[in-house]
């Protein structure tokens, strides 16, 4: 059985995402208000989404996107947070595709792409759609 793929997405490009024959995953904190991810099949995963007062401080450039990597890294560094990316792993072992959303454009410096990029690292296909 082959390997599900990783896609990465903005709420914004949902005509694309949409299309996708992929599990939707946001994980980001605050829904976008126009969103009903129930009606869109979207499930919210927040273990794998930063801390506020870390966006916050990105947000107001307080700290550089190194800086935001590593400080990311080490909020990633928990049990439940190791749990959500088991769990994502498992999914793409058994072949299926799974879509990360989150706010940002894709040419955007954005968590997700963090995340993918562990996954990217482990030998899964990533994609930004």
């Amino acid at each position: 059985m082959s390997k599900g793929i990783l896609y990465t997405s903005y709420f914004g490009n949902w005509r694309k995402w949409k299309q996708l024959d992929a599990f939707t995953i946001a994980i980001c904190r605050k829904r976008p208000p126009h969103m009903n991810y129930d009606k869109e099949g979207i499930q919210e995963l927040l273990e794998l989404a930063p801390s506020e007062g870390l966006l916050k401080a990105y947000k107001n450039g307080l700290i550089s996107q190194d800086d935001f990597r590593n400080k990311f890294l080490d909020e990633l560094d928990n049990i439940k947070s190791a749990n959500t990316l088991h769990l994502i792993q498992s999914l793409l072992d058994k072949g299926v595709n799974i879509c990360l959303l989150c706010y940002e454009s894709n040419n955007d410096f954005c968590h997700r792409h963090i995340v993918a990029e562990i996954f990217d690292e482990a030998g899964y296909k990533i994609i930004k759609c």
